[in-house]
C-alpha cells in the first residue's frame, strides 16, 4: 500500500486517508490522448495525481495487444511505477473485426476488491462501465471517473460521484509520431467503445 502525493488538480470529495483503487483502461486512454492531443499519457504522474494524498490499495492497468507486438518494456515500466498489469491479446474475427475488451473482467475485479476500498477510481471514458459505477454506488463505494472531457461518455460522468478531466502538461507527453494523424474526433463529446478501439488497433501497429 502506498500513499500518493498531493494532486495538482482538484478532486471533488477526495479526503486524506481514503483507501482507493485505481483501474486504468490503457487503450481507451491511448486513443484519446493520441487523437485529441497527439500525445501519450504520463502514467507515473497519473497515478500520483489521482491519489491526491490518499492511500492506494491497488492500481491496475489493463492492456490489449496483438500477439506479434512486444509490450514487455511498457509492462516493465508500468510495474516500476506501481501498477499491476493485465494483458489480453486481440482476437481478430473472420470478418476482419476485432475483439479486445476488458470491461467484464475489469468490472469483476473491481467488485471483488470494492469492500476494501472507500473510493474506486476508473480511468476510462467508456460508457460500458456505467452499470459498474451504479452497482458501486448501491454498495456505498464512492466512484471517480478520470478521462478526457471530449471523449468520456456523458452517462459515465453523470453516474460517478466525481469526474476529473485529464489536462495539463504533467499528464501528457507530446509524441511527434501522432502529429500527422487526423483529429476528427476533437471537439466531440463521445465514447471510445471497446470493440471500436480493438478494430482500430487491429488495423495498425501501436
Amino acid at each position: 500500500m502506498t500513499e500518493g502525493r498531493e494532486s495538482p488538480f482538484f478532486v471533488q470529495g477526495a479526503q486524506r486517508g481514503q483507501r482507493i483503487g485505481v483501474f486504468v483502461d490503457v487503450y481507451n486512454l491511448f486513443y484519446s490522448a493520441r487523437d485529441l492531443h497527439q500525445a501519450k499519457i504520463n502514467y507515473e504522474s497519473l497515478l500520483s495525481c489521482v491519489s491526491s494524498g490518499r492511500k492506494i490499495v491497488r492500481s491496475v492497468a489493463y492492456l490489449v495487444t496483438k500477439p506479434e507486438v512486444d509490450q514487455q518494456k511498457f509492462v516493465n515500466a508500468l510495474t516500476l511505477m506501481g501498477y499491476e498489469t493485465r494483458i489480453k491479446y486481440l482476437k481478430v474475427r473472420p470478418d476482419g473485426s476485432a475483439k479486445g475488451s476488458w470491461n467484464m473482467e475489469m468490472s469483476l475485479e473491481v467488485m471483488a476488491i470494492a469492500p476494501r476500498l472507500d473510493t474506486v477510481v476508473l480511468v476510462t471514458g467508456a460508457g460500458v462501465y456505467v452499470p459498474l459505477v451504479e452497482r458501486l454506488r448501491v454498495l456505498g463505494v464512492r466512484t471517480e471517473v478520470v478521462g478526457f472531457q471530449q471523449n468520456t461518455a456523458a452517462e459515465l460522468k453523470s453516474a460517478a460521484h466525481a469526474f476529473v478531466p485529464i489536462v495539463g502538461e504533467e499528464l501528457l507527453i507530446p509524441d511527434k509520431r501522432f502529429e500527422q494523424r487526423g483529429t476528427e474526433r476533437s471537439g466531440q463529446e463521445g465514447d471510445f467503445e471497446p470493440d471500436s478501439i480493438a478494430g482500430r488497433f487491429a488495423a495498425e501497429r501501436m
